[in-house]
């Protein structure tokens, strides 16, 4: 048993290592879930960002870091939101959401959400906000309405 407790303490010391040493945007993403990073913004292509989100402050946080990535980029960028790991919104999320369109729009570039489970979907139909959300059922269907809509933008 104490030969289990030593190569486990021996994993652990490598995984602390292996983290230390390598930063968080240099991490392929199939050992970025093993080393239990976690990469929500995912450039899907040149113009393309897909966002993991995931419930309170993660939330907040990728919002803002979406938002900020968006404003400092020159170039413009369509982004798929994908609220798989949501299930509740706040007033202060979606003002993040408000700034991250505008943001978008000022762009020239468009947003999607996908995943929206019904409690989000009812906060955003009561707001009045599905209007200015396009909504699709999972991520691939988002990136193929974003990839249509640049089609007919052409």
């Amino acid at each position: 048993m104490a030969g289990v407790a030593v190569q486990s303490h021996l994993r652990s010391w490598r995984m602390s290592r292996f983290k230390a040493a390598v930063p968080e945007d240099h991490v392929p993403a199939n050992v970025a879930l093993f080393w239990g990073y976690r990469m929500p913004i995912v450039e899907w292509s040149e113009q393309v960002l897909v966002v993991d989100l995931l419930n309170e402050p993660a939330l907040s946080d990728d919002l803002l870091s979406l938002s900020e990535r968006i404003e400092s980029s020159d170039r413009c960028q369509d982004v798929v939101l994908n609220f798989l790991g949501v299930g509740f919104l706040n007033s202060s999320n979606i003002s993040q959401l408000l700034r991250v369109r505008e943001a978008l729009k000022s762009s020239g570039g468009r947003m999607c959400l996908c995943s929206v489970n019904p409690s989000i979907a009812s906060v955003l139909e009561v707001t009045h906000l599905d209007r200015l959300f396009h909504q699709e059922a999972d991520t691939a269907s988002a990136l193929a309405a974003l990839q249509m809509a640049a089609d007919d933008a052409d």
